[in-house]
């Protein structure tokens, strides 16, 4: 992938469709306070964000965390940090994919069923996975394309609507409850930048451009954040909306600019599942050819046919959740996951660190921030991992008998 595509794979990645709903709720219980919020936790992720850009700069093998954790920490330790980075990838793109009824329902009010739009959902997470199949190049072309379509009306309503920054009224602090939803929101939404290394394999001169690229499209997802948020703050419609980016439109150009936003959302959902399908099976093929997952995920005569058949596994477990599981469930659950994979992802630059006694603060503010992330995850979100990862293992220790990579 080139430095671009790589680029793009972070911003996808980053702004998913929940930039077109959280907005709203945001600043229902928060008020200008989730701008501000926004931007400290852009700055709380910001040693993680280098954390894994010192790694990739190391290791330049697909497999991004895993990939990382086996140099660094060995095999047994590398598994469930490879098992969560690909759970973490198809729960959050089934995350995203179930805000995909919202936008239809835009365009075709109480014209199809709930099933019909789950279906729809999960038939793009199975049209997107089947491209896939083409390579890497066809992959990443379609989703650079998408990324670049979705952003441009978006960054076009920021500059519309910063006139309007001047009338946002101040609001009383946030309650400590609503603080810690906000932070957990808002955690969710900047995930993404942690999935660049995964291509790092088949990326061009990867331990200079996957570091560049992990990094700033976080920064660059931060600046977005908060003009977007300040934008919905300075219109009253959108605040506490489950289309506030499509309310904030409406009240700058009228109806066609909310019919704009909605289909910017359904390509925004497309472009977050065709970043997925281009890192999930990335993710999973490492563990199989390390030997820790059933040989059946791929069929082991090349790399391509291999990949290929690494792709299904995800893209359809991904397509069954959109039927079984509420976006708020799957945000929470995908913010553990991602939240303990930065935990597990600084522990091996901690090791290295310590050997080479260099990077130390930024590790140890890098554990830290994963910490505080870590706290605010309910309980039932724990359970829930807890689960993926028994599952994991059940799978990992599934009778051989010649299904296992040896």
């Amino acid at each position: 992938m080139s430095k671009l595509a790589l680029l793009a794979l972070g911003i996808n990645g980053i702004i998913g469709s929940g930039v077109f709903v959280l907005p709203g709720k945001l600043g229902q219980s928060l008020g200008i306070w989730a701008a501000v919020l926004f931007f400290v936790c852009g700055l709380m992720l910001t040693p993680i964000a280098l954390v894994y850009a010192e790694l990739s700069s190391r290791f330049d093998s697909n497999g991004g965390p895993y990939e990382f954790a086996l140099k660094t920490l060995g095999k047994e330790s590398a598994f469930p940090i490879g098992w969560l980075n690909w759970f973490t990838c198809i729960v959050s793109t089934s995350t995203v994919s179930s805000a995909f009824p919202i936008y239809l329902e835009y365009f075709f009010p109480n014209q199809f069923p709930m099933v019909v739009s789950q279906v729809l959902a999960g038939a793009m997470i199975l049209l997107f996975a089947f491209i896939n199949t083409f390579g890497i190049r066809y992959g990443s072309k379609t989703m650079t394309m998408i990324t670049w379509i979705k952003i441009a009306p978006l960054v076009a309503i920021v500059i519309a609507a910063i006139p309007s920054f001047k009338e946002i009224p101040m609001s009383p602090l946030p309650k400590l409850n609503d603080l810690g939803g906000g932070i957990l929101s808002i955690l969710f939404l900047y995930t993404g930048f942690e999935i660049i290394p995964v291509v790092s394999g088949e990326s061009s001169h990867s331990k200079k451009t996957v570091p560049w690229a992990t990094v700033t499209s976080l920064f660059i997802c931060v600046v977005f954040y908060v003009f977007i948020q300040s934008a919905v703050m300075a219109q009253p419609l959108a605040i506490g909306s489950e289309k506030p980016i499509t309310m904030l439109a409406e009240g700058l150009w009228g109806g066609w600019g909310g019919k704009l936003i909605g289909l910017t959302g359904l390509i925004s959902i497309l472009g977050f599942i065709s970043g997925s399908a281009i890192t999930a099976p990335r993710m999973l093929m490492p563990i199989v050819e390390q030997g820790q997952l059933p040989r059946l995920l791929s069929d082991g005569k090349s790399e391509k046919k291999s990949l290929n058949a690494a792709i299904w596994p995800g893209a359809i477990v991904s397509a069954a959740l959109c039927f079984f599981n509420t976006m708020t469930e799957l945000l929470e659950l995908a913010t553990l996951a991602v939240a303990a994979q930065y935990l597990f992802s600084s522990l091996c630059l901690m090791k290295i660190s310590l050997k080479e006694k260099k990077h130390v603060v930024l590790t140890v503010l890098s554990l830290l921030m994963s910490c505080v992330f870590l706290y605010w995850v309910p309980g039932v979100a724990w359970r829930g991992l807890f689960l993926a990862l028994a599952l994991g293992y059940c799978i990992r220790y599934f009778p051989r008998r010649g299904l296992v990579s040896v």
